[in-house]
């Protein structure tokens, strides 16, 4: 298993444990914002700080959780044991879209707290779960192809994160009109839909996957040594701060997507169900191609690509009030490229550990990506905070019509902020050093290490 071919159950199971993380933070990720400014009705302001508070304190959680991971020695398996998490999620993302009719200030404290149990739970779950996926294969395409399954799969979630709220209020809408306004009463029930979903994927994911057998010593250091050790991983450097300037571009642009889409094109989100669906047609016939673009020009090309045709892609989806047909191509056009972005990184991050094993000799899968997802958490969590304010600063409230204005003002900070970071990203993505050559020179050398640590441990036993 550790560097031969991949069952196809093997990468079916373990692509389907992304399912719950993927649906619950897409959902949030579009709709959360949203949910609590134009249904809920709280102040953008707060919704903005109470979710920067969330993704705060689960970054500052994100870092013990690796090392916990990676010095775990539990019969189960270090990665697979912290799967019931999962289901405390789900319980805390039905909590978090069922909010009590009380004053703002309560409601915005309600919103801290859920939201941030939610997501500590996610990565309770998470980072394990992206750990064994480095470790699933040494192989350089081998990962590709892992990286593609388990984006197929996140796919799906989000899809189901993105289509339930409209198939739901487009159901009530052919009975009773009047009851699909109503949309608060939509949000629960998507949750119990998406969460038991995701609850039979991380169970699918435990039983569908073994652990790899160690193939180094296991990181039992403390977290200062292995930032040290991370931070003075040049390859892992790049590609972190790459993607985490990426991501909070992302986060901008989802944030405010819901809000264009109204009040840009015209299409409420009980009619929004054939425009999701062609984004994600979009994303569902990218992977192979993405696969294609990688193996033929390298992660590294690849990744600059996939950066460039996303923020044309979302550009475009803002830059007029497109006619039905040039708006769905844009939406296609849009899921091309976040299927990119999203999916390419997850094959270059394994590649900086071996880097790192090769200088120490340890492993410590999810010590780095417990930073990442502490990076990428911050950047989220900025991100909410920054879309709160400019929702804000431009005169934006849920309880009011829409004026020119502001629709200028959406528009442009959903365009300009994040071509700015991409801008960025690109530069320094520039700076990233490995390739398939020196990757497989790496592996080659580890390889020869490792068998003669094997050797040793055998003459020694005897």
């Amino acid at each position: 298993m550790r560097d031969g071919q991949l069952a196809r159950s093997t990468l079916t199971c373990y692509g389907a444990g992304s399912l719950i993380e993927t649906s619950i933070y897409g959902f949030c990720g579009l709709y959360l914002l949203n949910f609590y400014t134009d249904v809920v009705q709280l102040d953008p302001r707060l919704v903005g700080y109470a979710l920067f508070v969330c993704f705060a304190i689960d970054a500052v959680v994100d870092l013990p959780i690796g090392l916990i991971s990676d010095a775990t020695a539990h019969r189960i398996g270090r990665r697979r044991c912290l799967t019931p998490a999962a289901c405390t999620g789900a319980v805390l993302f039905y909590l978090l879209l069922s909010p009590p009719a009380v004053s703002h200030a309560q409601q915005f404290v309600y919103l801290a707290v859920v939201s941030s149990l939610l997501f500590v739970s996610l990565s309770i779950y998470g980072i394990p779960y992206i750990a064994l996926s480095w470790e699933l294969s040494h192989d350089y395409q081998q990962r590709n192809r892992i990286a593609a399954y388990r984006r197929f799969f996140e796919m799906i979630g989000e899809i189901l994160a993105t289509m339930t709220i409209p198939v739901l209020m487009q159901a009530a809408a052919s009975g009773d009109a009047s009851e699909a306004e109503q949309e608060s009463r939509f949000y629960p029930a998507a949750a119990l839909l998406i969460g038991g979903i995701s609850v039979i994927a991380a169970g699918c994911a435990h039983f569908g996957t073994q652990e790899p057998l160690r193939t180094a010593r296991v990181a039992q250091v403390r977290f200062r040594e292995v930032a040290r050790a991370a931070f003075r991983n040049r390859p892992f450097v790049i590609v972190l701060a790459t993607f985490t300037i990426v991501a909070l571009a992302d986060r901008v642009a989802t944030a405010l997507l819901l809000y264009l889409m109204e009040h840009l094109h015209g299409v409420p989100k009980d009619e929004s169900a054939s425009l999701f669906l062609a984004f994600f047609a979009g994303s569902l016939v990218s992977p192979p191609l993405w696969l294609i673009v990688t193996n033929r020009a390298g992660k590294k090309r690849a990744y600059a690509i996939s950066i460039v045709a996303w923020g044309v892609a979302f550009g475009l989806f803002a830059a007029g009030a497109w006619s039905s047909i040039p708006l769905h191509v844009v939406a296609a056009c849009m899921g091309v490229g976040s299927s990119g972005v999203f999916a390419i990184p997850e094959a270059i991050f394994p590649d900086a550990i071996e880097w790192d094993e090769h200088r120490t000799g340890l492993r410590k899968e999810a010590s780095y990506a417990s930073i990442a997802r502490f990076t990428w958490q911050l950047a989220t969590a900025a991100g909410f905070a920054l879309v709160g304010e400019l929702l804000a600063f431009i005169g934006y409230r849920g309880d009011e019509a829409t004026g020119p204005d502001v629709l200028l003002g959406l528009r442009f900070v959903y365009v300009a902020v994040p071509a700015v970071l991409l801008v960025a990203a690109l530069l320094v993505f520039r700076r990233y050093p490995l390739n398939a050559d020196e990757h497989a020179r790496l592996v080659s050398e580890l390889d020869a290490r490792r068998a003669r640590e094997s050797g040793s441990r055998k003459e020694s036993g005897n």
